[in-house]
């Protein structure tokens, strides 16, 4: 054998590892930063959220009390409209009566047509009294609150006009009108029932301010109250009595800060993400950066290794080419898969040293077997970036000069997505200055792109190769299956041969087969080999090969 003579030594790269930590740096800090800007606005949203959604609930509650008070009292005054407008003791006892009747009611009594106290639960007046006061309108109209004779408190009255003449009234404890509805609010917050007519309180709990403009019919809104506070507001109006409306409110701020509890769950759950991202991002920064530093001592040590699958003719029994595959061992990482440094090698650019070195070689192992067996080829993947370079037809052109090759015993598999961009800048005349110079062109992976008759017919194609995806899904996928018989019947138009990779079993075999198929490569047959176990394995293929087998 003829020992190679390297044509070309790969210089050694400088490794740009300080803008890789600063990527790094920058990813970590938004790693960092963005996802508890994120929690903390999650928590403050859900935060004013649930108050907005408490806030309505109370307020519906309110309303709800206050509708519920009124109805209640209504009707007792309806009961005494039979009642003689007199003071006598059967008129006070039934009077009486109302007052424990209905608990809402802290007085009742009776009024003339023009207005004076006739008669109380109390018993009769000392001197007859009168109200000036501007009723709130509604079924029942409410006055107050006004300061109650017999209690000295602030109470509201309650008054319904007599079917017979003169008036039947009810005095009122404020809060019972709200009731337990109101609960307890913060120090900033309030409860409230509004007549919407006089746009004034009747009832408050809490720190009321004062009103910026009258409420009228427009929404109730944070801007009616005039005190500095950014305020949260929700309001309901009274069944019944669509001038009372209920109000509750508590400041913006207030809000938050009762919600830190869970605001500080949320974003100690960001942090603890954040630094989890950010240990995922340095770890990865110093793997790429370990990794990247590797690869480049390992290409300019040539320390890279290439591995060759055979590809066989199931109905002759004879080994037609092998693929070169690229394989790294690193004493650090072990086994390095081509999908973990080949994208590194693509940015950093020593893809194109990779490339040269491995063509180099390929044919300086497997020029000797190849002159030997002028059937086989040897099919290297290039990838797109190499078409469009300066170097590749020069190295090409020297490469194939010294190894001796027959045309198209060298092959070059590039991806679908290079034919489908053929058409760019240079592309098609170094394809085709490839040609001119016994370089075979193969498509890989076909199937996973999108290329057209057109394009395909206007390729001078070696063979084109079914995707392993597809292969491997025979027997499983119909809609997969029915696709390697649109692959086979576009390969058989266009008179060009199909190599199946990816086999692995017998049924794929024996369906290929069937479909026309007959050059195989795959584990069925043989795994990546060494250039001395591709030797053994051509030497004892074909002496014990077995056509019923195959």
């Amino acid at each position: 054998m003829v020992r190679w003579r390297l044509l070309w030594q790969p210089p050694r790269r400088t490794v740009k590892r300080r803008n890789v930590l600063v990527m790094a740096t920058l990813a970590s800090i938004t790693a960092l930063v963005i996802p508890v800007l994120v929690a903390g606005w999650i928590a403050h949203d859900e935060a004013v959220d649930d108050a907005r959604n408490s806030l309505q609930r109370r307020a519906d509650a309110l309303a709800n009390s206050t509708s519920t008070v009124m109805t209640d009292v209504a009707r007792g005054l309806r009961d005494l409209d039979a009642v003689p407008l007199e003071c006598t003791a059967p008129v006070i006892q039934r009077l009486r009566e109302l007052v424990f009747d209905v608990p809402e009611i802290a007085e009742t009594g009776l009024m003339s047509p023009t207005g004076e106290l006739v008669c109380t639960s109390w018993g009769a007046p000392e001197k007859p009294l009168t109200f000036d006061i501007e009723p709130i309108p509604g079924d029942m109209s409410l006055k107050g609150p006004v300061i109650g004779r017999m209690i000295g408190r602030y109470v509201l009255v309650a008054e319904r006009e007599r079917p017979t003449g003169g008036f039947s009234n009810a005095l009122i404890q404020p809060r019972t009108l709200i009731g337990l509805a109101a609960g307890e609010v913060n120090r900033t917050g309030f409860a409230a029932l509004f007549s919407r007519s006089q746009s004034r309180p009747i009832v408050s709990v809490g720190l009321l301010p004062e009103l910026a403009a009258p409420f009228g019919e427009q929404p109730v809104n944070p801007a009616m109250f005039d005190d500095g506070l950014e305020r949260i507001v929700a309001s309901a109006p009274v069944a019944g009595y669509p001038d009372l409306v209920t109000v509750a409110a508590e400041s913006r701020r207030a809000i938050v800060g009762s919600q830190w509890r869970s605001t500080s769950l949320i974003i100690g759950v960001g942090i603890a993400t954040a630094l989890a991202l950010v240990g995922l991002v340095l770890w990865f920064a110093r793997r790429r950066l370990s990794l990247q530093g590797e690869l480049e001592r390992a290409v300019h040590d040539r320390r890279l290794r290439v591995r060759y699958q055979p590809v066989v003719d199931i109905d002759t029994g004879r080994c037609v080419g092998v693929e070169a595959l690229l394989r790294w061992h690193n004493r650090t990482h072990g086994e390095i898969r081509p999908d973990q440094f080949v994208p590194i090698a693509e940015d950093t650019g020593l893809i194109d040293d990779i490339t040269r070195m491995m063509i180099e070689r390929v044919v300086g192992e497997l020029a000797p077997i190849l002159r030997e067996n002028p059937h086989m080829h040897v099919a290297v993947n290039v990838w797109p970036e190499h078409v469009r370079s300066d170097w590749i037809l020069p190295f090409i052109e020297t490469t194939m000069a010294s190894g001796g090759l027959y045309a198209g015993q060298l092959v070059f598999e590039f991806a679908e997505r290079t034919f489908t961009s053929a058409d760019g800048p240079g592309t098609r005349e170094v394809l085709d200055s490839l040609s001119r110079m016994g370089v075979g062109l193969a498509m890989d992976d076909f199937g996973a792109g999108y290329s057209t008759m057109a394009h395909l017919r206007e390729l001078k194609l070696s063979y084109i190769k079914i995707d392993r995806h597809f292969v491997a899904a025979i027997g499983a996928d119909a809609v997969t299956s029915n696709l390697v018989d649109a692959i086979v019947d576009i390969a058989d138009r266009l008179e060009v041969r199909v190599i199946a990779e990816g086999v692995e079993n017998p049924d794929q075999r024996d369906y290929l087969r069937r479909r026309g198929v007959h050059n195989m490569q795959g584990f069925y047959y043989a795994r990546p080999l060494s250039l001395r176990q591709l030797r053994q394995f051509l030497d004892e293929f074909e002496s014990t090969w077995d056509p019923t087998s195959a």
